[in-house]
């Protein structure tokens, strides 16, 4: 599986390989959400904006996990998206950011379900979100239509 994938124009799915400067150059990168790890001052490029989100596979707290979702997501849409690249990433790019930018989707299409967002992503990634995480995106969506 490639580090990172491309979701929209604008948006990208990685793992935490997907933080290597030359990744980052290649894909022109300006901001990263990165998820669960840190990434050490020497790693970091100058021109990119770095956002370390706290989410724990094995800590789960659903309340943290939608405020995650509505910071990564209100951040996104503040952004001029003709002139940012977004990275979300975690350690395998597979869970808890496939998780953020499936609530991302959903956040900005309403009419999208939570399946669609799933194999939309799925056509493009690899992905296995936890299922906690799973049933707490349903549910808020949900609940908040």
């Amino acid at each position: 599986m490639n580090c990172i994938s491309q979701i929209h124009n604008f948006l990208y799915l990685g793992s935490m390989d997907s933080t290597k400067k030359n990744v980052l150059l290649n894909n022109d990168i300006t901001y990263v959400f990165h998820i669960g790890f840190t990434i050490s001052e020497s790693d970091k490029l100058q021109h990119v904006k770095y956002n370390y989100i706290d989410m724990d596979d094995n800590s789960f707290n659903k309340d943290k996990m939608i405020e995650n979702g509505l910071i990564i997501t209100q951040t996104i849409n503040n952004l001029d998206l003709h002139k940012e690249k977004i990275l979300i990433c975690c350690l395998m790019g597979r869970s808890r950011s496939a998780s953020m930018v499936v609530f991302y989707l959903l956040y900005n299409n309403p009419k999208l379900s939570y399946y669609d967002a799933i194999i939309f992503i799925k056509k493009i990634r690899s992905i296995s979100i936890n299922q906690s995480f799973a049933d707490k995106l349903q549910e808020y969506f949900i609940e908040n239509g």
